[in-house]
């Protein structure tokens, strides 16, 4: 149990660091397309981080 909510906590962290390097660039990217293409992929983004979060186990729920 452990070492699934570590891998799952280096998922969290790394995309964390992926939606944070998307919207440093997001001036680019809005120039590469558009900005609701942009919205699109941030809020797609976002979701599966979401989703990643609601996956990882709590700690009361390894001790039962």
């Amino acid at each position: 149990m452990i070492g699934l909510r570590k891998k799952i906590q280096a998922d969290i962290n790394h995309l964390n660091r992926v939606i944070d390097l998307y919207s440093y660039k997001k001036d680019i990217f809005i120039l590469k397309s558009s900005k609701e293409e942009y919205q699109s992929t941030y809020k797609y983004l976002q979701s599966v981080l979401q989703l990643t979060e609601e996956r990882k186990p709590t700690a009361l729920a390894a001790v039962v």
